[in-house]
């Protein structure tokens, strides 16, 4: 275990050296040719590759060892080929030149190729296919297109500008133009002809550039589907999901790894974003963690676990994990809930108002054919009111109706003396069937007062009868988060988060929705991450998972909309 640490350590010194050849050629790069750099500053500088390339050259070269660094740092196989063919090329070309000196860079160099040599199985990660072939387009479409276009443009740009040369002297002195700098041939006074080197050469790397970026791109698992596989993990998840997150797992929109347990997870920016909790038999779970860590490694990712709760935090933190509070998750114990306590109240009145409405509860069974006609209302329940959300549903960390696929999921609706669905809830199960949460929640628009209220309490007593102990509203997100003064920083942000930012989302208003309910206990939920600290990475990658698309996306779907209602109220005033 020591040995393995050493490695990743010494692997993570040698990617990070090369991030800061790659960050020192940017630097005196700048700003290319057009100012000029003393003799002084570049005879004072390391220079770790000794190459004499020009301006631009080392530009393409630093961008290219920094690009190199972030894909070694995930593991990918290319990036490993590449950077060891540009250090044999370099090493060959230092040491086969006339007078060549042995130098401090050489030496760096030589120590680069051997550290990256000695590590090559760490380096195993492949690259997705439809990226290998993108690259391909990108590679051909530079050389073919570009260098014959260039060497067609630098024909008649000769002809106006310097004597004609041969057409064969042309396309060489592109390719030492384009790789190696070699402007003695080919340079020009005049704008136009600069300007054309210029536009041409930057053509040229950014396409070469996006050929290496596709080439690139890791393979990621991709989810598995389908009705066989859920079937096969739902004994597992049934008997073993101590989370009221667990059941998640088997929504179509997560991929698994299992090994000595389940874990449903999703990627986010090279982040493994875990839903709940793992699921596996208590005296495995140090195991399992450790196997989720290694398969992590090997993907060059980081882990972090969304609503984990106290049942494997100490084995979460054996391992090496970090862990902050992230909300509190309504609980009720079934044997000691009723209607009786004053703090209820507003609810005991809401069912009364419903009773005397007429509206009954009734159990529905989705795939029963008596049962149709509610689940044809219920879906048109949830249509309707997802068509009148304002932000986008959240994905993820919620479940969905499954009307199609129920397995042990229990749904609940509110009927009036019409046969009309008023409101309906669905169950997922855990613990073994010993707790339910309530997962979805929906009215009809028109519904009078007390609809969802009658259903989530008659739906808890029905559980209490069948012998289930605990029942669940969920986690309000970032509540009671930061109100420690011995708490750092971020949890003080996740605090500012929840009292500042509910024009994003309302954290205090589902809060209050869940605590109307009186919850006889509050479970604290986590965000457990590795490796430490927290960074906004995860951040990020937490926010990424729980949005149906990327960020940038819905910030410009909510700008948009709101300048649309601008110019619309606009309008109305005039």
């Amino acid at each position: 275990m020591r040995w393995d640490s050493t490695k990743n350590a010494i692997r993570h010194i040698t990617v990070f050296i090369l991030f800061c050849a790659g960050f020192y050629h940017l630097w005196i790069s700048l700003p290319f040719r057009y100012i000029d750099f003393s003799e002084a500053v570049h005879s004072h500088a390391l220079n770790l590759s000794l190459l004499k390339l020009h301006y631009m050259t080392q530009f393409v070269l630093g961008l290219g060892m920094i690009l190199l660094s972030f894909n070694l740092r995930r593991r990918m196989r290319v990036a490993w080929v590449f950077v060891m063919i540009f250090l044999s090329g370099s090493i060959a070309y230092e040491w086969l030149r006339p007078h060549a000196v042995f130098s401090v860079g050489m030496a760096a160099e030589i120590l680069l190729w051997a550290a990256f040599a000695v590590q090559h199985r760490a380096f195993k990660r492949r690259s997705v296919k439809s990226g290998v072939r993108r690259a391909l387009r990108y590679f051909v479409f530079s050389f073919m297109l570009l260098l014959l276009n260039t060497a067609v443009g630098m024909r008649m740009l000769s002809i106006r500008f310097f004597p004609s040369k041969a057409a064969g002297t042309y396309l060489r002195e592109m390719i030492d133009l384009y790789f190696f700098q070699d402007v003695a041939q080919t340079a020009f006074t005049h704008r136009v002809g600069i300007a054309y080197l210029d536009a041409s050469m930057t053509l040229f790397w950014i396409l070469l550039f996006l050929g290496a970026i596709s080439l690139m791109r890791p393979i990621f698992f991709e989810p598995m589907r389908g009705k066989q596989l859920k079937e096969m993990f739902r004994p597992l998840v049934k008997a073993n999901g101590s989370n009221s997150s667990s059941y998640l797992a088997l929504e179509n929109d997560k991929q698994y790894f299992s090994a000595e347990g389940l874990v449903a997870y999703t990627v986010a920016g090279n982040v493994m974003v875990i839903c709940g909790d793992i699921i596996c038999e208590p005296e495995k779970a140090a195991a399992f963690i450790e196997s989720i860590k290694r398969f992590a490694e090997e993907n060059a990712y980081q882990i972090v676990f969304i609503s984990a709760n106290d049942d494997f935090l100490p084995q979460y933190k054996a391992a090496g994990f970090g862990a902050i509070k992230s909300g509190e998750e309504a609980c009720f114990t079934l044997s000691e809930y009723n209607l009786k306590n004053g703090e209820i109240a507003k609810v005991r009145a809401a069912i009364n108002h419903a009773t005397k409405a007429g509206i009954t509860v009734r159990e529905v069974f989705p795939l029963q054919p008596e049962d149709e006609n509610y689940v044809r209302q219920m879906k048109r329940i949830s249509d309707s009111w997802l068509k009148g959300k304002d932000a986008p549903e959240l994905v993820f960390m919620l479940g969905k109706n499954n009307f199609d696929l129920p397995m042990d999921r229990r749904y609940f609706c509110a009927v009036n003396a019409e046969g009309m669905v008023l409101g309906y809830c669905m169950f997922n199960p855990y613990r073994n069937g010993k707790g339910y949460i309530a997962e979805i929640t929906r009215r009809a628009p028109d519904a009078p007062q007390g609809v969802l209220e009658k259903i989530i309490f008659e739906s808890f007593m029905t559980f209490k009868d069948e012998g289930s102990e605990e029942g669940s509203m969920g986690v309000s997100p970032l509540y009671n988060v930061g109100s420690d003064v011995t708490h750092g920083l971020t949890e003080k942000t996740l605090a500012y988060i929840y009292d500042h930012m509910t024009r994003f989302y309302d954290f205090k208003s589902l809060h209050h929705a869940k605590k109307k309910y009186a919850p006889t206990f509050w479970k604290n939920s986590y965000y457990v991450y590795y490796p430490r600290p927290f960074t906004p990475i995860f951040g990020y990658a937490i926010i990424r998972a729980h949005l149906p698309d990327k960020p940038s996306k819905l910030l410009f779907r909510i700008g948009f909309e709101r300048v649309k209602a601008l110019l619309s109220r606009e309008k109305d005033d005039h």
